[in-house]
């Protein structure tokens, strides 16, 4: 039940996703393992942001987009659940391991996870438009809180 609870908070209305997800136990990790790299990198400083952004365009590079891309949606869907988080209108526990991080971005409103989802939208747009991939990645990961 737990399992299935988070799955459907995670999903946030995208049924395709649900089930892939409900079937293969990996979509969760995969997804858990982008969640822990944001989180490594916003407790990091500058250098630890600037590797990550290396890795993932190193994975761009080498012909694995859908998982640059999947990392990105991970961590818009992460900065989505921040914010309602913030805004008191989901419930806890969509990143248990990570709740005192969630609980600290949320402390000062909506505003810093709503930036931070704009500019991950915008990386994903700047990706989309051939804007270099690392160049994108890391001005996302240095602009954010």
């Amino acid at each position: 039940p737990e399992a299935a609870a988070r799955i459907a908070q995670l999903s946030a209305g995208r049924p395709g996703w649900a089930l892939r997800a409900a079937s293969d136990a990996g979509v969760l990790v995969e997804h858990d393992k982008h969640i822990d790299d944001l989180i490594v990198a916003l407790s990091g400083g500058a250098t630890g942001r600037l590797r990550l952004a290396e890795k993932m365009a190193q994975r761009w590079a080498a012909g694995h987009r859908q998982e640059v891309y999947a990392t990105l949606y991970d961590w818009l869907g992460f900065w989505r659940s921040v914010m309602l988080h913030a805004a008191n209108t989901t419930p806890a526990g969509m990143y248990p391991q990570h709740q005192a991080t969630v609980d600290r971005l949320a402390a000062n409103g909506v505003d810093v996870p709503a930036q931070s989802a704009a500019r991950t939208l915008e990386a994903i747009s700047h990706i989309d438009a051939n804007v270099s991939t690392r160049m994108s990645i890391e001005s996302l990961l240095l602009d954010l809180p």
